[in-house]
């Protein structure tokens, strides 16, 4: 486990290198990034290759018992590659081919530009393959986040080959995706183009194969390079720092495959200070891409961003370090040793200034830094054990992306709406109630859940269909919503009627799914389930009228023509059961649902009583448990132990009733006669 810091040594006069490096020991530091992005420094001319510098600012490190990731430079183009080789760059869906100098905006399937890969990955991967300081590689940088899908004639090309391996013909094609409507029935296989910027909508079958073709083409990228340092140092780590945030365009269950684990990027203040479910959300989603092995963090935030995101108070800034930790991550390194002087990401603070001297969060860093590393010995090992799983769906996140539809005189965009409300309907009101959550793909084994969440999984093929029914079968039990089922793996409208292939694992038939309603609208449902507290609740977005077959009732419409009708429904099946939810309540009717299942399903909570504002997390090894308590409240809060603990932070014993400082983080584990409770203990 490791604290670290990434680090630009190639951005600073030499000389500093060796202070950095003294400076950073202090700060507790053992792991340091670096050069992800110095492609012109490793190559500053083609084929003519520089590894001096690194070579020193390595040994510099290590000498003062630092170890190394080092990141490929292939996210950041060299110039004079760019000026010869225009081709490699990216081609937009308006068919404009980016200007070089940036970052990220090379096509995956340029064959020079994997030739240039491979040369300067293999040099790299050869020259430090023995180097005892190097432990880790990182690929590339933040694959996902647009722009990454590539328009051009070549990758048009390549989309058709992959197009001729899936469906074999093209008879077969155009009846997947239905291009007789609009004329667009395909006689050649030269015929099919890539969906750049058109006056109207593009085929959805079409459209959802450009995005698995586009995935496909940089997870095939990243792997070439995988592949290189696996032959050569097969003891050296690799990862990538991917991309969670909404409209990721890269699959990461497939990304993260080869990898020996997954990290992300976190800078919360940046992009949402009141957003800390969200973050939750990104660690718990990066926990689960690799089974059994737990993330890093390799970015964190140091400090305020220029202009944006308001003060941070005192702790509130290491509040989100400890959130990381908490929720799996083995080893976090923060962004970066030094703000920028020069270049783009000026903005940005670091944990020095520019010219090396502390600024508001140094110290802060600093011990958080020191409290992680004296814990490492109690936290190796420990995983989260989630009760509960939430199911995302690469597929059904792309579809939703581009579905828009005619709605009065406009269209609807339905961009970014799946990712929105799997986090802030169905997986903000687990995280407040401190129940820990596994989010995971559709296809993964089911069988150690007690609950199991899957809203609005819209692309729907058999062996997803297939996995949800033997969970609920063998006595999974399984929350599914409106738009699920809706279409088949070609972005088709399944023929059935709704729901569809799901109709006898959910026990009932949707006579009417296509009404879109508001808030404005004033629609509301009564619970009648014993089981629940009989209250009417609000809801928006859709009203299904559901019609059991042999599904009990929970809820039924209040008002408008749907009066009276079945609105959410629960079906036994097998040895499990199903709820099934025709709209969408207010997230207080989710909070009373999920109350009612936690206790119905045995799913434990903490056993401490804390105010709503403190996040509660537990890693565990065997019988071994560490608990975390986060205070996100700016104010003083009262928390109750309900027992004895051991804090390690501190090294002291705490129990019952207790304060927590504004943004204060406790590590606790139960005290046991008799036993070490932590190695910060005598």
């Amino acid at each position: 486990m490791y604290f670290g810091v990434d680090y630009y040594p190639e951005h600073w006069p030499e000389e500093e290198w060796e202070k950095d490096a003294t400076l950073m020991k202090d700060m507790n530091i053992n792991i340091v990034r670096v050069a992800e992005f110095a492609w012109s420094k490793l190559e500053p001319r083609e084929g003519n290759y520089d590894f001096s510098w690194l070579d020193k600012v390595i040994d510099i490190l290590y000498g003062h018992g630092i170890q190394c990731i080092i990141g490929t430079p292939t996210a950041a183009l060299p110039m004079w590659m760019t000026e010869k080789y225009s081709q490699i760059l990216l081609v937009n869906s308006d068919g404009y081919r980016y200007s070089p100098g940036s970052r990220r905006d090379y096509c995956p399937n340029n064959q020079e530009y994997r030739e240039f890969a491979r040369k300067i990955v293999t040099k790299l991967v050869d020259h430090y393959k023995d180097n005892p300081a190097v432990v880790a590689w990182q690929i590339d940088n933040e694959i996902g986040i647009s722009p990454s899908r590539c328009y051009c004639e070549p990758c048009r090309k390549l989309f058709q080959d992959w197009l001729k391996t899936k469906y074999g013909s093209l008879e077969n094609l155009n009846k997947s995706w239905g291009t007789v409507v609009w004329s667009q029935e395909y006689q050649e296989w030269s015929e099919i183009t890539v969906p750049k910027k058109a006056v109207a909508l593009h085929n959805p079958g079409l459209l959802l194969d450009f995005s698995r073709f586009s995935s496909d083409s940089f997870v095939q990228f990243l792997n070439i390079q995988v592949d290189i340092i696996k032959s050569v140092a097969p003891h050296q780590l690799v990862t990538h720092n991917v991309i969670i945030h909404e409209f990721a365009e890269v699959n990461n269950y497939m990304l993260g495959e080869k990898l020996d684990f997954v990290c992300w990027d976190n800078f919360p203040v940046y992009t949402d200070t009141e957003n800390i479910h969200g973050i939750a959300f990104s660690h718990d989603f990066c926990r689960n891409i690799k089974d059994d092995r737990n993330h890093w963090q390799m970015e964190e935030q140091t400090g305020s961003v220029y202009g944006v995101g308001g003060d941070i108070p005192e702790r509130k800034l290491t509040s989100y370090y400890w959130q990381s930790i908490a929720r799996g991550a083995d080893s976090l390194l923060v962004w970066r040793w030094k703000q920028g002087r020069i270049g783009c990401e000026w903005f940005f603070s670091g944990i020095l200034n520019c010219d090396g001297s502390e600024t508001r969060w140094t110290k802060e860093i600093k011990t958080f830094g020191k409290e992680f590393r004296q814990l490492t010995q109690d936290l190796s090992g420990t995983q989260i054990a989630a009760q509960v799983a939430l199911l995302y769906s690469y597929e059904t996140a792309w579809a939703f992306d581009q579905t828009k539809f005619q709605w009065h005189h406009g269209y609807v965009d339905l961009k970014g709406v799946y990712d929105q409300r799997l986090r802030d309907y169905f997986y903000k009101p687990l995280y407040h109630a401190n129940i820990p959550v596994d989010i995971i793909s559709p296809t993964k084994d089911l069988s150690k859940y007690k609950l199991v969440v899957a809203p609005c999984l819209f692309v729907l093929g058999d062996e997803v269909k297939e996995n949800l029914c033997r969970y609920v079968k063998d006595g999974g039990k399984l929350i599914l919503t409106f738009d699920s089922g809706v279409k088949d793996e070609n972005n088709a409208r399944h023929e059935i009627p709704l729901p569809g292939k799901l109709r006898e694992l959910i026990g009932i038939k949707i006579i009417d799914s296509n009404t879109r309603i508001t808030s404005e609208d004033g629609c509301s449902i009564r619970i009648v389930s014993s089981d629940l507290p009989q209250r009417d609740f609000a809801i928006t977005e859709r009203a299904e009228v559901l019609i059991p077959d042999k599904a009990e009732i929970i809820a039924v419409y209040t008002n408008g023509p749907k009066r009276e009708s079945a609105s959410i429904t629960r079906n036994r099946y097998g040895k499990g059961e199903v709820i099934y939810m025709g709209t969408l309540p207010t997230i207080k009717f989710i909070d009373v649902l999920y109350e009612s299942l936690f206790k119905r399903y045995a799913i434990r909570k903490p056993p401490m009583d804390v105010p709503p504002s403190v996040e509660i997390m537990m890693r565990k090894k065997q019988r071994d448990k560490i608990y975390f308590l986060i205070n996100h409240n700016q104010a003083e809060v009262e928390i109750d132990l309900k027992g004895k603990y051991a804090e390690l932070l501190s090294g002291t014993y705490i129990e019952g009733k207790t304060k927590m400082n504004p943004y204060q983080t406790i590590v606790i584990r139960p005290s046991t006669r008799g036993g070490v409770p932590g190695s910060n203990f005598p």
